[in-house]
């Protein structure tokens, strides 16, 4: 053999004995990212500095809704029969002086298909829509002759009809609607009320249990000596109820704060949640195993920039099995969270989360789609950009299950000038409904559903 056979052999061999140990080395590590991907373990807290994202994620469809420069925005929706979407919102006074709610139907490409505008005497704010049975309920703030601030209700069919009102009264107190969740009972649903005196002090919650006019069933409050609020309401796959918000510590402090409670509105167990110098909760959902999954804000004791909050408790124990906190250079509120399909996307949930930025930034607000799995593990993340920023109030589950999301957006218009003069750019704030493709599947390994951890 000569003596260039022999090295190449050898450099044959060496490459040989490189490559089957890369081989063995990637499936090693192949192995071992697999095995930490199923690991059942979930860290207890982590803190995650999101990333500020330099462009949008792809969109299925979007629509806006606005006229000049005025403020419009939508504030929730609800997928039709016919797989459009019907979404209610609040446009600005016009010459009556009387701002209006709205309601408008989109189709899967984000046209308008038809659009009705109510006028509300005192509307201050929209806040709720929600299906009740084949029709829709919305709530909103008036304020009265007197004064008072009240909560109005609105039933509409599917065609943005009127077809009932009520009012929920109190002659001393002002109230705000806070949340609403439909109930066990068919065509009845709860909503919190938070009343608080017109010459301040306590503030405190009064659950409701309405039926489809408006009229009151039953009422609950608890009251413990201290303010609180309850900000979100869940029904829960056993009937009965989970309701978040916060109360006021001994320190002054307002802490999270989670009720659940039977049919009847009587409480069955409470527990609080203190968090940095201030905690807000605002959803809840039920897991595949049975615990629960709260979302919120807190802002740290030094008063720094506000993070969204995600932890997960056992409804029996009230034991946290983990907790995770987003933040990042912009103030972050986590606005809903949402269950998919077990079918269609397996074991995971989409996180709603609004980010407002400083003024000087230029996009200063964009809104996060999260889904995440049941260890607090985020599987994907959508960013949200519409003109010169997007305000995110609530999402939903659209046709072919994509993820809904409605807010306000700014977006820049020619504002009204005189003839021979140059055009002017404006600012003004629509109302903006954006689809994002449904959540991937994710068939996690470690679920294993059970009734053991149930309420």
């Amino acid at each position: 053999m000569t003596h260039i056979a022999f090295v190449k052999k050898a450099i044959f061999a060496l490459a040989a004995l490189y490559l089957c140990s890369v081989f063995a080395s990637s499936v090693f590590v192949s192995q071992v990212a697999a095995q930490e991907a199923v690991s059942c373990s979930a860290e207890y807290e982590v803190m995650m500095r999101l990333r500020s994202p330099s462009s949008g994620s792809y969109s299925v469809w979007d629509g806006t809704y606005g006229n000049d420069v005025n403020d419009e925005g939508f504030i929730g929706g609800e997928l039709l029969s016919n797989g459009h979407v019907i979404v209610a919102g609040q446009k600005p006074a016009g010459a009556d002086g009387v701002d209006h709610l709205v309601l408008l139907e989109m189709d899967r490409r984000g046209r308008t298909v038809w659009q009705k505008a109510h006028d509300i005497k005192g509307l201050q704010s929209v806040r709720h829509m929600m299906r009740l049975g084949t029709n829709f309920v919305v709530s909103g703030d008036i304020r009265t002759s007197k004064s008072l601030e009240q909560v109005w209700l609105g039933f509409f069919n599917a065609k943005g009809e009127l077809i009932n009102t009520r009012i929920l009264r109190d002659p001393r107190l002002n109230l705000a609607g806070d949340a609403i969740a439909l109930a066990p009972r068919k065509n009845t649903f709860y909503m919190a009320v938070a009343k608080t005196d017109r010459k301040g002090g306590e503030t405190y919650s009064l659950l409701y249990h309405l039926d489809s006019k408006g009229r009151t069933l039953s009422t609950r409050s608890y009251r413990l000596g201290a303010s609180s609020r309850v900000l979100g309401l869940h029904k829960t796959d056993d009937d009965e109820l989970i309701a978040v918000g916060w109360i006021e510590a001994s320190n002054g402090r307002e802490q999270g704060w989670v009720l659940q409670m039977d049919q009847e509105l009587k409480l069955i167990w409470q527990q609080t949640v203190s968090r940095g110098g201030k905690a807000h909760l605002r959803d809840a959902v039920m897991g595949a195993d049975g615990h629960v999954i709260v979302i919120g804000d807190v802002v740290s004791v030094d008063g720094g920039q506000q993070a969204a909050f995600v932890f997960k408790m056992n409804g029996r124990s009230g034991q946290i099995s983990w907790q995770r906190y987003y933040k990042d250079d912009h103030k972050v509120s986590a606005r809903q969270i949402v269950a998919h399909s077990q079918n269609k996307a397996g074991h995971s949930y989409s996180l709603l989360i609004d980010t407002v930025g400083k003024e000087t930034l230029e996009m200063d607000e964009f809104a996060r789609v999260l889904q995440i799995n049941e260890r607090g593990v985020i599987l994907d993340a959508k960013n949200l950009f519409f003109g010169r920023g997007v305000h995110a109030m609530s999402i939903f589950s659209g046709y072919n299950d994509e993820r809904v999301v409605v807010g306000a957006a700014d977006v820049e218009k020619v504002d009204n000038q005189a003839a021979g003069e140059e055009p002017v750019m404006m600012r003004s704030r629509d109302g903006v409904v954006i689809a994002v493709p449904a959540p991937s599947f994710y068939a996690d390994p470690c679920v294993q559903p059970s009734s053991a951890n149930r309420f």
